[in-house]
């Protein structure tokens, strides 16, 4: 083969190269809503005692259709530090566990929402949060026995180290995570657009029924706040050993639709 040939056939290649790449970044390549990339966040520190990796998979799955860039966070990487930085998700998925104060504190009343984090407890760590009751110690489970296991953050916490969400929608998973209102209200306090929890102790095989119905009526369906929480719980009913309700804060934000605003 000439050389002439050889130079043109590489000309040649380089152009249709060109082409494709311009046909796809202009028209075909997927762009995110208003400019903006819409960014997704699920926290799973339940796998430590009962995984579900299917159901993760199965969410960012639909996130990621839905136009999300999905992010998951293992318990061991679910430190305090890093739940300061949850504010950059227009999404926050929580598969963690919570509970709520049982006698009041200098500056929590008695009931006050906790959500565990995934990092070991310490007395001689982050003394100020916790002298501020910005932090607690909680042990990971009520029936383990174990005292102060990990450390637990209140909506002091929020309240303090969140500069502003991005109108994010906030679903915790956890137990009591909607059993009174200081944590939601911290949340939306601070540029959160809805708080979706449960009002009891709930069981991980229906917190996970319940978590993926959710999601998809969200997410794929489109429905409002209120319609996908009013259909999960027809579908999947209260929690048959506690009752548990899922639940949404504020009640405003029941025509509000997480898409419509990406």
């Amino acid at each position: 083969m000439k050389i002439s040939d050889i130079v043109f056939s590489i000309i040649v290649i380089f152009f249709i190269s060109l082409f494709a790449y311009l046909l796809y970044s202009n028209f075909l390549m997927p762009k995110p809503s208003g400019g903006v990339e819409r960014k997704a966040l699920i926290i799973d520190t339940v796998e430590d005692i009962e995984p579900n990796p299917k159901l993760i998979k199965e969410i960012k799955s639909l996130l990621t259709k839905a136009g999300y860039n999905t992010t998951i966070c293992s318990s061991e990487n679910a430190t305090v530090d890093f739940f300061k930085k949850i504010y950059i998700y227009d999404v926050i998925i929580m598969r963690v566990h919570s509970t709520i104060t049982t006698t009041p504190l200098q500056f929590l009343p008695n009931n006050s929402v906790a959500i565990i984090t995934g990092e070991r407890y310490r007395k001689d760590k982050y003394i100020v949060d916790q002298l501020a009751e910005r932090l607690l110690p909680s042990s990971l489970l009520p029936q383990t026995g174990i005292a102060y296991g990990y450390f637990a953050f209140t909506g002091l916490f929020i309240s303090n180290y969140i500069p502003r969400f991005r109108n994010s929608t906030v679903i915790v998973m956890g137990c009591h995570s909607l059993y009174s209102k200081d944590m939601a209200q911290a949340f939306i306090s601070k540029g959160a657009k809805v708080y979706i929890g449960w009002d009891n102790y709930v069981t991980p095989t229906h917190m996970d029924k319940a978590l993926y119905k959710l999601i998809y009526y969200l997410f794929v369906e489109k429905k409002s706040v209120g319609e996908a929480v009013s259909r999960t719980m027809m579908e999947i009913g209260r929690d048959p050993d506690y009752g548990a309700q899922l639940k949404f804060y504020p009640l405003e934000a029941y025509d509000y639709r997480p898409l419509s605003s990406s």
